[in-house]
């Protein structure tokens, strides 16, 4: 494992869902937008070519629909389901990061049902605020685990509901076709 320094860190979590799953979560905007809110501020644009070369760019705004700020870069890897690399760079007009140049690493492997997602941050520069970095993003990993979970209830929530009769069950879901005849 890499060892951590002022320029990076790395974060593991196992979370409720499949692989898959969390890939998704990451990378499209309608599941993105409703998890990471980095400095509080919503996920209100982005761009995600997902290949190697590929551009990437999130726009950042707050009330009134005013941009706060963006971060962008372009792919290195692309494993779908498995590995994301990429640059990363940040454009705040205020705050901790300012203007700041990072690599990302992030895998989701999967166990037993679950994804085990690990983020390496790695800056192009020694960064002064890097364990103010890092325990940012675990707030953001806790805030897409919590995601998870109410998407994995709601689901299950919205699961055709039986009396237990096996027989019976999922009957009224049947083509027509398939109903005749019993």
């Amino acid at each position: 494992m890499k060892q951590e320094s002022q320029s990076s860190f790395s974060i593991t979590r196992t979370l409720p869902a499949p692989a898959e799953t969390v890939y998704r979560a990451w990378t499209a905007f309608d599941q993105l937008r409703q998890w990471w809110h980095p400095n509080g501020a919503a996920l209100t644009g982005m761009d995600n070519e997902l290949r190697p070369g590929g551009r990437i760019a999130y726009h950042f705004g707050g009330e009134e629909g005013k941009e706060l700020f963006s971060v962008e870069g372009s792919y290195e890897e692309v494993e779908e389901g498995k590995k994301l690399v990429y640059t990363w760079n940040w454009d705040m007009h205020s705050g901790i990061i300012g203007k700041s140049a990072f690599r990302l690493s992030v895998s989701f492997g999967e166990e037993d049902g679950q994804c085990r997602l690990t983020v390496v941050q790695d800056a192009t520069a020694e960064h002064q605020n890097i364990q103010v970095l890092k325990t940012a993003w675990e707030g953001e990993l806790s805030r897409l685990e919590s995601f998870l979970a109410q998407s994995s209830s709601n689901q299950q929530h919205s699961a055709p509901h039986t009396d237990g009769n096996a027989a019976g069950a999922g009957y009224m879901e049947l083509p027509e076709q398939q109903k005749v005849g019993e």
